[in-house]
This record gives structure tokens, C-alpha cells and sequence, in this order.
């Protein structure tokens, strides 16, 4: 049966055959030889090899894709007969070192690197010790491009007395004389080998040598207070062994209660200080971040403790706040001030703070009034001020040092109880601060210095309404330290005069006295045109006297291709008057006529005024400023300097003053700039360096 399967199955299978080839022939395809020759190669069995002194080792050569022609012989080479011997293939070790020992074959050739190490000893005979094994150098900093290594030979644990000698391994970058080990460049590794010969021994001595890349991170530090919510992106830079360079870095808040950070977008959370780091590699940088905190006061016991803040803080009076009954329960009357030293921010919200009496029983003793120094920090606004101060001989009306910045506020003060001689009483005792869009309403029985003392004052909107106070050319103080500057700022005798535009400009540009100028003014193209609708006399101790938020936009720097929004059209039950005046007086839009949103394109300062009556019938007044500015006029004169270190170059912009911008130096260890933009190369490299407008924001 085994057998007829057999036979079937060849039968089967030579059937297939057959079809399988006739198949083929009705198919017929066209072959296409084609020849590659392959390269043809001579290698060795090692490319590299270590022997000990007086060693061997047999190099065989292979030829690839070529046939051997016996009439042709391997040709074999040392590079350095002292340290390797070649003789047909077999490597005798000689002396301590590296070379290379080739074979050749007509026009192919292959090579393999022989190193002779040096013989092991038992450690009880003979060493040879560095000082260091490892050593890392930086070859930008003088103090830290060099090392010294030291070479000793130990012999049964007692020194031997010995010379040697020094090897880099990569001697273009990290070189080594005597010992002294020196980095060339950054970013690069050698070994360094101390060679010495004892007894008839060669011994050696490594030290692996490492130039790490110079990096540095310079962050911009922001230089301000921030606002929760505020977002900011840290601009920063890095360069590696001097050239700067695109890098990523990583970024944390040491604080993120106070503020956050991702990918260099820093969002302010809530009031402190922080930290922010970046970091490159293992390089670091860090740079602190102030997020402002805010305290709301409604009390006199509260506003009493605003001088315990710092300039971080801000002060906000929730209401109007009567002295009156905590003076008549506390001693502090016969207190020279209020507030020792006041930094941060009060933002009265067109409240009102009255009945600050300040008694003096001493007549030979100074009153401050409410503070004793108003820091240059310090900003005091929207807020009105009822002062009342009884005898003494010298002193000042609202504050004794005035650096900070008062702006739409309201000082109401009285000085009662002087007699001949106590004529020293001026708003201010010195200053060098800011007063702006402010009345000043000063009652007295005796002559005063109004503004300062002494110092520079910059006044800028200010009305003095005089009561009869015999003020005249005593507006600021005499003397060769009293240099006040005054914009748009009047003097007027009273109430009447004021609104019967009867009054005196204060004069004064920075360079010497102030002085006064009787005039007549004609209030339609005056920007104080209050012309009757203002009276002064509205209940300003029990109900605010500003607005702020009928203003749209309020103090603005802003772009020609910008708009100004003037008022907030969700504050209901308000009826607006509002003119836009050019720094020459003229009114160039009103509410009425030009409607809500104000454009230009003529560059220069605007100040807004606007007149408002609320739905109980209070009247109040806004001013703001708005600076408008022209982006595509920020032109360099010069975009580039090409410096030798120790040199110097200004750098100025079309059109404008040097002090209008703050400097920003991307690497300062290359290029330092001054508050001039006066650049100084200090070390070879290239840095870019910023300009931002102080006021425009623009850079």
C-alpha cells in the first residue's frame, strides 16, 4: 500500500513540474546583468592595543574584495621605534608612551595604536602620587583658569627624592608646566600625566583635567511694586563662554502665595516678597519680586498704624474718618506729628480725614502737623485732609520731610496762635517731592511760607487759596537752597478771587526762588476753568470729593494710533462737564461736542478736566494727564559699536534726551551701561543693551 502511494505521489509532483514549465514559456522576461565592483580594503585584527614593557602581540591583516598577489608584501612601520618595534606583524612594547604601527599594501594602508603602559609595582615599593586626581578649571576667570599639582614618589611608604616630567594629553586647550595646569579654552577634557623614573622603574600619574562652559543668566529685574493679577514676562539672556546664546530655562517661585512663574510669564498673586530663580545647567540666577498688599483702614486707630508698612503697602480708606472723638479720649495732641515715616501708598478714594488737631503747649516746640517724613516712595492721593494746628513757634503744616508724591488731594489747614516772630510754618519744612492736582487752603493769623522751606518742590496744578493769609511773595521759602518748579500752579486771596479769576501764577523753574505774578485770568482758556460750577463749599468733611472712577482712562501714556476713553460710562447718576487742553492752554476736545473717546495724532501733553455733579447734588472735579507719544520716532542714531575693551560710546536716540530711558546691559561683565547710555567694553564679547522709555513704556 506504501508503495502505490509513492508512486501516485511522483506522478502528482511531475505533473506539476510540467505545468510549472509551460507556464514559464508563455511568460517570457528579460534579465539585465549587472557587475558592482566592491572597494577594496585592508584592515587589521586590533586598532588598538596595550602592552606592557617587553611584551608582543601578532597583527594579522585582512584584505577585502581583492585577491593577495604573492609577489606583493605586507609592508609594516613603526612610528616610534623607542616605544614599539614592527617585524612582520608581530608588536615588541618598548618604552613607556602612544604611537601608531601602520601595514601597507600597495595603495591600502591600516594602522593600530600601541600603548606601553607602565609596569604595575606592589604598592609597599614603589608609587607615584598626585596631589589630585580630578581637577575642574574655568579659563574665563584669572582665579580660576590655573592648578598647581604635586608629584610625589613613594618608596616602601618613605618620599624619594625625584625629578619629573608633565604631559596634556590635548595640549591645545589644557596645557601643564612644572605642574601648573592650565585651561586654554572652555568645554573641554585632558589628561594630565607626571612621568618619573625610579630605580630603573618608569612610574605615572594621572589627573583628568575638565574646563567647565562658562554660563551666566542676567534677569531684569522688573524695579517696581506689582498688582495681584499682574502679569509680567522676565526678560533675560545667557551666554556661554561668552557668546550668547538661545537657552531654555527652568523657573520657580520660591513663593507661589505670593507670586508665580511658568516659562518666564511671572503672574502676581498675593502681598510679600518673593524670589524667582532660572536656572541653566547648574547655573543660577535670581531676582525678587514685590507683589503690594493692601490694607483697608476705617478708623483712626487703623490709619494711626499706616507708617508700620513698608513701600510695598497700600492704604485704603474705606470711609470718611472724625478725629474729633479719638482726640478727645488720647494724649496725642501735644505730639509734634501723626506719623513718624510714611513709605507705601494711601489711597483715600476721595474720602475725608478731619479734626487732625495738633496742640503745642511749648511755644519753643516744632509741630510736624501729620507727618514727620513722607518717604520718596510714598504716595499719598484722592483724599481730603482737615488740619487745625495751635501755637508754636516753627514747624510745618502737613508734613516735616516731604520726598513722596501728593496728588489729588485737598489740604484744608488753619494755624492759630501765632505771634511776632513765629512765622516759620510752611506746608512742608524741606522738600523734594511732587505735588500735583491739588488745593492747598491755608488759614492763619500770622504770614507763612505756603509750599517748603527749603529744597526743590515740583508743583504741577495746584491752586493756593490764601484766607487773607499775607502769603505775597512768600509762596515758597528765601534762600539759595529754595529752587521750586511750578506748572499751571495759582495763588489766589480767597474764594472770591478764585472764582472771579483774580489771582497770582506761581513762578518758578528749578534754577532759583519762586516767586508770584498778579494777573487776570481769563478762565475760558485756563484749564482750572471752573467758572462757577465749582464752589469750593460743598460738605467736603462728610462726603468724598473725587471720583476717580467717572474717569475712563485717568493718567495715560499713550501711542498715536491710540484711543482715550474719558469717561466711565457704568458710573450712573453723574453729569459731566470735560475738556481736553494742549500744553498751551487750548481746548482741543470736549465731551459734548467731540464725544467719549479722544485721538490724536500731534505727539505732546493733554490734561483732561472734568467737572461732575452726583445724584445728591455734591460737585467735584478730576484732573488727568495723558502724554501722547509717537512709537515709530524711537529711532537709534547708531545700532552698533565695534569697542576695544576700556573704550566708550553713547548711545542716543532721534529727538530725544538720555534721561528719558532707563539702560539695560543683557551681560554685564562684557558691556556696563550708565543712566546717560554711556556703554564701557569691559571684557571681549558681544552684548545687546535696552532702552525703555520712562514714560511711554516703550522700547
Amino acid at each position: 500500500m506504501k508503495n502505490k502511494l509513492k508512486w501516485l505521489f511522483s506522478i502528482v509532483c511531475s505533473l506539476l513540474c510540467i505545468s510549472v514549465l509551460s507556464a514559464c514559456k508563455k511568460e517570457e522576461t528579460k534579465a539585465v546583468n549587472v557587475t558592482i565592483e566592491k572597494q577594496a580594503e585592508l584592515s587589521l585584527n586590533k586598532t588598538s592595543i596595550l602592552l606592557e614593557p617587553g611584551a608582543t602581540f601578532a597583527l594579522e591583516p585582512t584584505l577585502t574584495n581583492v585577491k593577495k598577489d604573492e609577489n606583493e608584501p605586507f609592508v609594516w612601520q613603526s612610528y616610534n621605534t623607542d616605544i614599539v618595534t614592527v617585524e612582520n606583524g608581530i608588536v615588541t612594547a618598548g618604552e613607556f608612551g602612544s604611537t601608531y604601527v601602520s601595514v601597507n599594501y600597495g595603495l591600502l594602508n591600516a594602522k593600530c595604536k600601541v600603548t606601553v603602559r607602565t609596569a604595575e609595582t606592589s604598592s609597599d615599593e614603589l608609587q607615584l602620587k598626585l596631589s589630585q586626581t580630578a581637577v575642574q578649571l574655568n579659563a574665563v576667570y584669572d582665579n580660576a583658569k590655573n592648578e598647581n599639582l604635586t608629584a610625589t614618589v613613594y618608596k616602601n611608604g618613605e618620599i624619594v627624592q625625584t625629578e619629573f616630567t608633565w604631559e596634556s594629553d590635548n595640549s591645545e586647550y589644557v596645557t601643564v608646566e612644572n605642574g601648573v595646569v592650565t585651561a586654554l579654552k572652555n568645554g573641554c577634557t585632558a589628561n594630565v600625566t607626571a612621568w618619573a623614573t625610579v630605580d630603573g622603574v618608569r612610574l605615572s600619574a594621572v589627573c583628568k583635567v575638565s574646563s567647565q562652559d562658562d554660563v551666566t543668566i542676567t534677569l531684569i529685574s522688573p524695579k517696581k511694586v506689582f498688582e495681584a493679577k499682574e502679569k509680567y514676562e522676565i526678560p533675560f539672556s545667557v551666554t556661554v563662554n561668552g557668546e550668547r546664546v538661545d537657552a531654555e530655562l527652568s523657573w520657580r517661585s520660591f513663593d507661589q502665595g505670593i507670586a508665580t512663574v511658568s516659562d518666564g510669564i511671572l503672574t502676581a498673586v498675593g502681598g510679600g516678597t518673593t524670589v524667582v530663580e532660572a536656572t541653566y545647567g547648574n547655573v543660577k540666577a535670581c531676582i525678587d519680586i514685590v507683589v503690594r498688599s493692601y490694607v483697608y483702614v476705617s478708623t483712626a486707630e487703623q490709619f494711626l498704624r499706616i507708617g508700620d508698612g513698608d513701600e510695598t503697602y497700600t492704604y485704603v480708606l474705606t470711609g470718611n474718618i472724625d478725629f474729633g472723638a479719638y482726640f478727645a479720649q488720647n494724649i496725642w495732641l501735644n505730639e509734634p506729628y501723626l506719623i513718624e515715616n510714611f513709605r507705601g501708598v494711601l489711597d483715600g478714594k476721595g474720602y475725608a480725614i478731619t479734626g487732625l488737631t495738633r496742640y503745642c503747649d511749648d511755644f519753643e516746640r516744632e509741630l510736624l502737623g501729620v507727618f514727620n517724613n513722607v518717604a520718596k516712595s510714598a504716595i499719598i492721593k484722592n483724599i481730603y485732609f482737615g488740619v487745625s494746628l495751635q501755637t508754636g513757634k516753627t514747624g510745618s503744616l502737613f508734613a516735616g520731610q516731604m520726598a513722596g508724591y501728593i496728588e489729588n488731594c485737598y489740604l484744608d489747614i488753619s494755624l492759630n496762635g501765632l505771634t511776632e516772630g513765629g512765622e516759620g510754618y510752611s506746608l512742608f519744612s524741606s522738600a523734594i517731592g511732587n505735588v500735583k492736582n491739588t488745593v492747598v487752603s491755608v488759614k492763619s493769623e500770622s504770614q507763612i511760607t505756603v509750599f517748603s522751606l527749603y529744597g526743590f518742590l515740583k508743583c504741577e496744578n495746584c491752586l493756593v487759596i490764601a484766607n487773607g493769609v499775607a502769603c505775597g511773595g512768600r509762596v515758597n521759602g528765601q534762600g539759595s537752597d529754595v529752587n521750586p518748579y511750578f506748572e499751571n500752579c495759582y495763588l489766589y486771596e480767597s474764594e472770591t478771587d478764585l472764582l472771579a479769576g483774580n489771582g497770582y501764577k506761581l513762578l518758578g523753574d528749578g534754577k532759583g526762588q519762586a516767586d508770584t505774578q498778579k494777573q487776570y485770568q481769563d478762565f475760558a482758556s485756563d484749564i482750572w476753568s471752573f467758572d462757577g460750577k465749582i464752589t469750593l463749599k460743598n460738605e467736603r468733611n462728610t462726603t468724598p470729593i473725587f471720583s476717580p472712577k467717572v474717569i475712563g482712562s485717568g493718567d495715560k501714556t499713550m501711542d498715536v494710533t491710540e484711543k482715550y476713553v474719558i469717561v466711565d460710562e457704568s458710573a450712573s447718576g453723574i453729569v459731566f462737564d470735560c475738556y481736553i487742553f494742549n500744553s498751551k492752554g487750548k481746548i482741543v476736545h470736549t465731551l459734548e461736542t467731540d464725544g467719549n473717546e479722544f485721538t490724536t495724532a500731534v505727539t505732546g501733553k493733554y490734561t483732561v478736566v472734568s467737572t461732575l455733579v452726583d445724584k445728591d447734588g455734591i460737585t467735584g472735579y478730576h484732573v488727568a494727564n495723558v502724554t501722547v507719544v509717537n512709537a515709530a520716532e524711537l529711532v537709534l542714531t547708531t545700532k552698533n559699536f565695534v569697542l576695544n575693551q576700556g573704550q566708550t560710546a553713547t548711545i542716543a536716540v532721534a529727538g530725544k534726551t538720555a534721561t528719558e530711558f532707563d539702560y539695560y546691559s543683557s551681560n554685564e561683565q562684557l558691556v556696563a551701561v550708565d543712566k546717560n547710555g554711556v556703554v564701557s567694553a569691559k571684557a571681549s564679547g558681544t552684548a545687546q543693551v535696552r532702552l525703555v522709555h520712562k514714560t511711554a513704556g516703550l522700547t
